[in-house]
């Protein structure tokens, strides 16, 4: 495959993720679309590594790298899921936008970096001004959005702290066994909490403490086939796709392209998921809306160029 062609299978993965995360999650529940969706990418995953010979790694470097990445793995997708019943799939990938973003303040934290320059704060807080609309918009076509713009917010920072981790204590081992490894390691952490958040919603918690439980899944009980053909599509799409497809295209395209054409993905990927939600799902895209997403974008292009002009400085 060509780096153009695995980039632009990258910014299509991307643009539709949040998307099939719906579909999946409104058929199987938010637990069930996420499970399903992981054991698709471990089981198709698995038979890829065992086909091609390849090996797992087990050692205690290994498991810290797989319970590194699923603080993204389990705690930023099952945000993601849950957000998904509150906010329009294109606010999805217009706040995940912001991960490169969140990614430098912990990194800042972390790894010690240099601190942001007056250009990056700028871009920052054009960024979270556009959020301000977009939000504010949401609020207003849906009363109960700002469970999913929470979620979500947990989400991203899940991610932004598991990836930065993951570059302070790195694996050297074979790509695609380390992203198979960590789906397989997420499976039973998924089930874990799924099975204990019914056992709550069965025994009826909620109705003394006046609380609906988030993790409530009426559809623990249904069998596989009780699926429709939208949800099961949407769930293979995710686990073979968005799981396994789109990790392996990113890193090849991180190898052999600049760290600046790579983070036009982000910046891509909403522009698409916007106009996908509008298409498919009837989400409304109104003046203040996309005034926002323009504020966005153009908060994390600015972001990016002055990243790239220090980076290109300290050379």
């Amino acid at each position: 495959m060509s780096v153009s062609a695995a980039f632009a299978v990258v910014v299509a993965i991307w643009s539709t993720t949040p998307m099939a995360i719906k579909w999946s999650s409104d058929g199987a529940g938010p637990f069930g679309g996420l499970f399903f969706r992981m054991a698709v990418a471990s089981l198709v995953g698995w038979l890829i590594v065992k086909l091609t010979r390849r090996q797992f790694a087990w050692h205690s470097a290994a498991w810290r790298y797989y319970m590194i990445a699923n603080v993204g793995f389990v705690g930023g997708i099952i945000s993601v899921y849950f957000a998904s019943g509150f906010v329009a799939t294109g606010v999805m990938s217009l706040v995940f936008g912001l991960s490169p973003v969140v990614s430098s303040f912990v990194a800042r934290i972390v790894l010690r970096e240099a601190p942001l320059t007056g250009w990056q704060w700028g871009g920052f807080a054009m960024a979270f001004i556009g959020l301000t609309f977009v939000f504010y918009q949401q609020l207003e076509i849906r009363p109960h959005a700002w469970i999913g713009l929470i979620l979500l917010i947990i989400s991203v920072n899940c991610f932004s702290v598991s990836s930065v981790y993951l570059k302070r204590y790195p694996l050297e081992a074979d790509l695609l066994s380390k992203t198979v490894a960590c789906a397989i390691c997420a499976l039973p952490i998924i089930a874990l909490i799924w099975l204990i958040a019914s056992l709550l919603s069965m025994v009826g918690w909620h109705e003394s403490s006046g609380i609906e439980p988030i993790g409530a899944d009426p559809h623990i009980a249904l069998p596989l086939a009780l699926f429709d053909y939208k949800t099961m599509g949407a769930i293979a799409y995710l686990g073979i796709f968005g799981s396994l497809l789109g990790f392996a295209c990113y890193f090849y395209v991180l190898q052999h392209m600049s760290a600046t054409r790579v983070a036009l993905a982000t910046l891509l990927a909403p522009v698409f998921a916007l106009g996908l939600g509008a298409w498919l799902e009837n989400e409304s895209l109104t003046i203040q809306s996309m005034i926002g997403a323009v504020l966005v974008l153009g908060g994390l292009a600015s972001f990016h160029m002055a990243t790239v002009a220090v980076d290109g400085n300290r050379r």
